[in-house]
């Protein structure tokens, strides 16, 4: 008798996670490349993100790689971000939420907590889905740990401990 398969995985999906999958010199890229390799290419996780994942992940790339971030290279990096997730999605493992709902709960919650309103957003769609908000960004990932006693609703997780858990 074969056992059923174990249900994957559940996050939400924050920005710091995936753009590691690109910008290989960044903290935490080794792993987030294990765990992509590991875990999301074989469908042991599912993602919840808002919407505007493509556009935040294309940015912090930008942003990133500034001065060497050429026009052939951004059609390269365009293409394969947008790729990737459109796989991501048809495969089942990621699933885009409109933004428009929780965006007055991130805008609100960025001027309390002064981040970007992309992590604002990341941190209202975990509490609305129930999902664990996935975070490779350490500093990130440290203050809002800080932030949970004022959020019982804000579930974090670390990817590391994904990786090597």
């Amino acid at each position: 008798m074969t056992r059923p398969a174990d249900p994957p995985s559940q996050f939400t999906l924050h920005v710091s996670v995936a753009q590691r999958w690109w910008l290989r010199h960044l903290p935490e890229a080794g792993r987030a490349e294990k765990f992509f390799r590991e875990s999301v290419l074989p469908r042991h996780v599912w993602f919840i993100a808002a919407d505007t994942l493509e556009l935040d992940v294309l940015s912090a790339i930008a942003k990133d790689l500034a001065t060497e971030l050429d026009p052939l290279l951004a059609e390269q990096l365009a293409t394969d971000v947008s790729l990737t997730l459109a796989q991501m999605r048809r495969a089942g493992t990621l699933q885009l939420a409109p933004h428009e709902p929780l965006l007055r709960a991130a805008i609100i919650a960025a001027s309390i907590h002064q981040v970007p309103l992309p992590d604002a957003l990341a941190i209202a769609l975990a509490q609305d889905s129930g999902q664990p908000l996935l975070l490779a960004d350490r500093a990130l990932y440290d203050y809002l740990l800080t932030l949970q006693p004022m959020h019982p609703g804000l579930s974090l997780a670390w990817l590391a401990d994904q990786v090597d858990g």
